[in-house]
């Protein structure tokens, strides 16, 4: 299941939710309850996307207690406004600025946590170079959540090449 559709939405009352949808837009998975067992969800979300959950019948079985009726995702879906329900990450990325506090603490967003691309943007980086170091460790901060990486904005830029004076 590595190229998978889904919306992880945030109610009013701190409410998470997973759901997953087929190819042609329609809802196969739908469950909540994550803000009560803080760093499930996104580990469910990068083992769907790098393919340890291979069948959504796989995921039904791990997550027996939090599923929940598809209808139930439509229903919600057509109430998802500010103030009600709110889509905070889905496949294309995860939105900190929709974020409520449940949807924070599942992701590990601070305050002062940002994309890697607002990151290299802030250092005048190519974002390539960025998330080469962060892949190979190089930043203390930097965590990957789902196919998305964040980093602290205060983290320095440290250039760990070797500089040759001589070099002309």
């Amino acid at each position: 299941m590595t190229n998978i559709i889904y919306n992880v939405i945030e109610d009013n009352a701190g409410g998470l939710y997973l759901a997953i949808f087929n190819t042609n837009g329609e809802c196969v998975h739908f469950s909540g309850q994550y803000q009560y067992s803080q760093g499930q969800l996104t580990a469910i979300i990068s083992e769907l996307m790098s393919g340890e959950i291979g069948s959504l019948d796989e995921l039904n079985s791990i997550l027996t207690n939090q599923l929940l009726p598809t209808e139930d995702y439509d229903d919600i879906a057509r109430n998802i406004k500010p103030g009600a329900y709110v889509i905070v990450a889905d496949n294309k990325g995860i939105y900190p600025d929709k974020m409520g506090f449940a949807a924070k603490i599942e992701f590990g967003i601070g305050d002062n946590l940002v994309s890697l691309a607002e990151y290299a943007r802030m250092h005048g980086k190519a974002y390539r170079t960025v998330r080469q170091k962060a892949e190979l460790g190089n930043f203390r901060t930097a965590r990957k959540i789902g196919r998305n990486w964040v980093i602290d904005r205060d983290e320095p830029y440290i250039d760990y090449r070797k500089k040759n004076r001589n070099f002309k």
